[in-house]
């Protein structure tokens, strides 16, 4: 192609040309950046190696852990009734470092006890919300960097928005 030209002119081999460009674009989309194949190779075992782990926790809480350490069963991450398989859920998603937050219209009181019971800690809980309200904590959420699946019990329904 020659430069100065209002269309790519196209020249064949053995013609003379005063000037030309290569077109780059097309042979790069076709290549893989050096970067990023060292990033794929890393995110593929890191994300197996995670879940792995997230796994192996749940199953050591569940299975063996409570019953060495009877008395992790009476914090708060197990629930009001030390429940093994709802402390082995909540380490294992720890493990993940997904956090649960509760928006609820309801009374504060009402809230804590709810949240309590599912190991929700108090710092990711907010009560007597409007539905405006939450709206504006999920906002401020999105704004922080965080992904956002709700659950609406009242609406009946469940929308996922990452």
């Amino acid at each position: 192609m020659l430069t100065g030209e209002s269309l790519p002119v196209f020249k064949e081999n053995e013609l003379t040309i005063s000037a030309g460009t290569i077109n780059w674009v097309e042979d790069t989309q076709g290549h893989e950046a050096p970067i990023q194949r060292l990033v794929d190779s890393i995110a593929g075992p890191f994300v197996y190696t995670i879940m792995t782990l997230s796994a192996t926790t749940f199953a050591f809480w569940y299975y063996i852990g409570t019953h060495i350490f009877p008395d992790v069963l009476l914090n708060d991450i197990a629930g009001p009734d030390g429940d093994s398989l709802l402390l082995s859920l909540k380490l294992a998603v720890d493990v993940l470092g997904i956090r649960t937050v509760l928006f609820s219209g309801d009374r504060e009181e009402a809230v804590a006890t709810i949240a309590k019971s599912v190991g929700i800690e108090k710092e990711f809980i907010k009560s007597s919300l409007t539905p405006q309200g939450k709206s504006g904590a999920i906002s401020s959420l999105k704004a922080a960097g965080h992904h956002v699946a709700m659950l609406c019990q009242s609406c009946c329904n469940i929308e996922i928005q990452v």
